[in-house]
C-alpha cells in the first residue's frame, strides 16, 4: 500500500496526507519504516532455480529450496515469487491453434453431396429440421416453381 501512496504522490503531484486520504491509509502506516526481513538470499536462489529450471512454479521452487535446507513456508515462496516477477507463461489457447488447421470448405461436386437442414417455422417445437439434399453445383438451376 506504501508503493500506491508513493505512486499518487510522484504521479498527480498531491501531498502524502491527501494520498493518504485518497487511498484510506493511516499517515502513520506511511511513514513507518517497514520490519519485514527482505529475504534477499532467499530471493537469489528462487532466482538461479527459476533460470536453470524454466517450467517450475512456486510450488517446486518450495520443494527445492526445502531439499536444500531453506527453512520457508510455502505461502512466504509464493510472495516472494509473485513479487519478483517470476510467474510462468501460460499456455496459447487452442482455439487458437485450430485455426491454423481448418481447410475451407469444399464445393460438391456430384449431386446430392450436399445436404442442409430445413426448419419449419409453423413447428418450432419440433427441434431440428429434416435432412433434405442441396442440389448447388455450378452450372445447375435451382427447380423453383414459375409464378403465373
Amino acid at each position: 500500500m506504501k508503493q500506491v501512496v508513493a505512486y499518487v504522490v510522484a504521479s498527480h503531484g498531491y501531498s502524502e496526507r491527501k494520498a493518504c486520504l485518497v487511498t484510506r491509509q493511516h499517515r502513520s502506516t506511511q511513514r513507518s519504516p517497514s520490519r519485514r526481513d527482505p529475504r534477499t538470499a532467499v530471493r537469489q536462489r528462487m532466482h538461479e532455480i527459476v533460470a536453470t529450471r524454466i517450467r517450475y512454479g512456486y510450488r517446486c521452487v518450495h520443494v527445492m529450496l526445502k531439499r536444500e535446507g531453506w527453512q520457508v513456508g510455502k505461502n512466504v515462496v509464493y510472495r516472494l515469487y509473485r513479487e519478483e516477477g517470476l510467474v510462468l507463461r501460460t499456455k496459447q489457447p487452442r482455439r487458437r491453434k485450430m485455426i491454423v488447421h481448418r481447410q475451407a470448405r469444399s464445393k460438391p461436386q456430384r449431386p446430392n453431396e450436399a445436404w442442409r437442414r430445413d426448419y419449419n417455422v409453423s413447428r418450432p417445437h419440433m427441434g431440428l429440421g429434416n435432412l433434405t439434399p442441396w442440389n448447388t453445383l455450378p452450372g445447375q438451376k435451382l427447380g423453383l416453381p414459375r409464378s403465373g
